[in-house]
Order: C-alpha cells, then structure tokens, then sequence
C-alpha cells in the first residue's frame, strides 16, 4: 500500500514539475532515484551534495516545522497541532521506507513534540542517544551502516556546535544590548544574516571535517567544494521541498494547486 502511495506520489511529481528536473524532485522528496540518470547521481557525489538526495533529518525537520506553521495559523490548539506534526512525520516516515536516518530524526521530532506538549524542553544529545538506542532496537545491525554512522555523526556534530555559537551570540551585556537597539533596524538586520551566513559555514566546516575521514575511507572520496557549495544550495533545497510537500498534498484535490506548488519547486530545483 505504501509503495503505491508512493509511485502516485512519484507520479504527481513528475506531472506537476518540468520533464527535465521531475526524476530530481521525485528523488529529494520522496526518495525514488531509480529514475536519475546515473550522470546527475555521480554529479552531486563528487560535489559533495548527495545527502541532498538521501531522505535525511533535513526533510522530517523541515516537513514538521512546515507543518506546525500552517496548523499554528490555522489556529489549532498547541497540543494538537504537535500531536498532528508526530503523527504526519511518522506516516511520512513509513512512506520513505524507514531508512535509518528517517527513524532517527523522526524519534528526535517526537520528542521535542512530548517536551513541547509537557511544557519541558528536549536536550539535544540526550535525545540523540534516546533516538540511538531506538534505532539499534528496531535494527540493529543497521548500525554498522556508512548512512547510519554518518547521519547520526552529523547530528552530533551540529547539536554541540549550535549549542557553542548559541551560547556565543547571547547577548549578556546590559551595554551591549543597549548599543544593539540603537542601531538602525536595516544594520540590525543585515548583521543577523552575516551572523547567520557565518554560523552556516562553521557548522557546515566542523560537520564536513567530522565526517571527511569516514567518506574517505567508505567511498573513497574527499569533497572540499561541499564547504562552500553546500551553504548556498541549501535555502534553494529547502525551498524547492516545500513546494513539493505542498504539491504532494494538494494534488490529489487541487490540480491548479498542485501546478503553482509544482512550479516553484521547478524553479528552486
């Protein structure tokens, strides 16, 4: 039943987005590469990009923070809506097939939602050794796994590094905060982005050089372009999934719909 879901799934895809790039929104979506032609699969490998194409915590993430704006504004209450957001994850989850990273960053998408809804807030390596030990249950031999080993690396790596330049931008200083305000809300503005664009090369720098010696020795293959192409591919990825959520949900009722959703992913892509 899952896998029919998905070829329909797979079908709207390639409907609602150009012929050229319908293989390359069906795969970032839903996972389906058989389609590619083995040329686009190799060009993101030696870039560095591929995680792009692997169904990861990247796409449960943004599916859930998508999902919780629309039924923050639909006005559904708080618990509801984090019960809604697991629930979806969840089908979400089995849709992809279960892949190890999926069930790793849904576990963690669960818990944050029980935090929520209980008024406490998840620690981040706690929870990744929460969703570790559920992992090595539900498949244990998974671990051994250079998707696994790498997934749950990555994750690491970017709970301690967030936390670090978290604690780094806190603005404790009376002074500071004071001289903060005084600037003019453009410069304020425009120094959030450059922080953002930092933190965004540091964190992916601390994940790329934590990972570089497992890829090089699974796949042979050191891809230090990933440092800078992965920054600024990333806002047009995250882009490109929402219009092919929105696509995936609206198809089956809202065939215009379906059209403007499946064009913006086109044009992210």
């Amino acid at each position: 039943m899952l896998a029919a879901v998905r070829a329909r799934g797979a079908a709207a895809l390639r409907r609602h987005v150009s012929e050229e790039r319908g293989a390359l929104a069906a795969a970032l979506i839903l996972g389906t590469r058989g389609e590619m032609a083995p040329e686009t699969n190799e060009s993101f490998m030696v870039t560095g990009t591929v995680h792009i194409l692997s169904i990861s915590g990247l796409h449960v993430a943004l599916l859930a923070i998508g999902l919780f704006a629309v039924f923050r504004a639909a006005r559904l209450p708080h618990r509801a809506a984090l019960a809604a957001v697991a629930a979806t994850t969840g089908v979400y989850m089995l849709l992809v097939g279960a892949e190890t990273p999926v069930v790793r960053a849904t576990i963690l998408v669960w818990i944050g939602c029980l935090g929520s809804a209980l008024g406490r807030r998840s620690a981040g390596l706690t929870s990744l050794a929460a969703a570790a030990i559920a992992v090595m249950i539900w498949h244990p031999v998974g671990i051994l796994r250079s998707g696994t080993q790498l997934s749950f690396l990555s994750t690491a790596v970017l709970v301690g590094v967030a936390g670090i330049l978290a604690a780094h931008a806190r603005i404790d200083d009376p002074l500071d905060r004071l001289i903060d305000r005084s600037r003019h809300p453009l410069e304020r503005r425009l120094r959030r982005l450059l922080a953002h664009a930092r933190d965004g090369l540091l964190l992916g720098g601390a994940v790329w050089l934590a990972t570089a010696p497992l890829v090089a020795a699974r796949f042979h293959l050191v891809s230090p372009v990933g440092l800078v192409l992965n920054p600024l591919v990333a806002p047009l990825v995250g882009v490109a999934m929402v219009g092919g959520f929105a696509c995936l949900l609206v198809a089956p009722f809202w065939a215009a719909g379906a059209a403007g959703a499946g064009f913006l992913c086109d044009a992210a892509l």
